[in-house]
């Protein structure tokens, strides 16, 4: 039985989450962003990552799929070999993708505004 144990709660987790990506790109201090977010305000900043971040998820699992098909048409194959191989290319571009796509997504929300 997996036993969870709640350590600390955040009352208010999207102004922490709006604070923290904004003090990343910010040359204001904490107390400042602190002060100028409003409930409102971390809400919608936040949805404007999840938003932006699910937007980046389906290009990039797009531009996978077809690297995937064209890998598979030009080598003009369908063996298991060439499956497993173009497959395991596609993966590794999307694993790395995210990542490098997350502090993209960030910049361009904090932009925005």
């Amino acid at each position: 039985m997996l036993k969870v144990k709640l350590i600390a709660h955040t009352p208010q987790p999207e102004k922490v989450v709006a604070a923290a990506a904004k003090l990343c790109y910010s040359s204001a201090g904490v107390d400042d962003l602190l002060d100028g977010l409003t409930p409102e305000n971390s809400r919608a900043f936040v949805q404007k990552l999840a938003s932006l971040g699910k937007t980046l998820s389906k290009i990039v699992l797009g531009i996978c799929i077809f690297i995937f098909f064209f890998n598979l048409i030009s080598a003009g194959r369908f063996d298991l070999d060439t499956v497993l191989s173009t497959f395991m290319v596609a993966v590794s571009l999307a694993v790395a993708a995210i990542p490098e796509g997350l502090a993209t997504v960030v910049t361009v929300v904090l932009s925005i505004g």
